[in-house]
């Protein structure tokens, strides 16, 4: 009964009430003909409080993290979609492992944090000076690529969609030797179960 008396706004409501009402009581500055009407508000007040406590309360519903997973191809050329299908903007955790390669050489393998070597990718790649072979994402509104390696936080707009590839040449033909997959965890944070 407590806690449903202090999860309640209504509670407060009705202790102001009765508070300020009480002070009229004691206030020598309330004319006499008008203290009678001053025990009006307490009993609405204690109304409130029985209301509250007789009413039934809502079951709180906890946050579920809405979550799920999929694998992106290495030798996918168009990518793998992720669209925020919900009618508000939400913030996505992704997070990915796995080894792939651009080459058929599984010697080759790397992570979603590409190759690390000191000669980032060229302007022949879809993402330039991004790690060869690493995890990146293309903004489908405006074409744009980002790193994604092996963590990324994006904000979504509803109904907006990014694809995940492997920073590889830009033509298709090239991600035809390509060997493995990433797997990415994905977390809604402002999501509802």
């Amino acid at each position: 009964m407590i806690e449903k008396l202090i999860a309640s706004p209504l509670t407060y409501i009705a202790l102001l009430i009765i508070g300020l009402a009480i002070y009229g009581l004691l206030s020598k500055r309330i004319p006499e003909k008008f203290r009678n009407g001053v025990y009006i508000p307490i009993v609405l007040g204690i109304g409130l409080l029985l209301l509250v406590v007789v009413m039934p309360g809502r079951e709180r519903r906890e946050i579920e993290l809405v979550t799920g997973e999929f694998t992106v191809p290495a030798y996918q050329s168009k990518g793998i979609p992720y669209v925020n299908y919900m009618s508000f903007p939400i913030a996505v955790d992704f997070i990915s492992d796995g080894q792939w390669s651009t080459a058929k050489q599984y010697q080759s393998l790397i992570g979603p944090e590409g190759l690390e070597s000191n000669k980032p990718a060229d302007g022949r790649y879809r993402l330039p000076e991004a790690p060869i072979g690493a995890l990146i994402m293309q903004w489908k509104s405006t074409s744009q690529y980002e790193l994604v390696g092996s963590r990324k936080t994006l904000k979504l707009e509803p109904k907006e969609e990014v694809i995940f590839m492997i920073n590889d040449y830009k033509t298709d033909k090239a991600y035809s030797d390509n060997y493995g997959e990433i797997k990415i965890r994905w977390t809604c944070q402002n999501c509802r179960g």
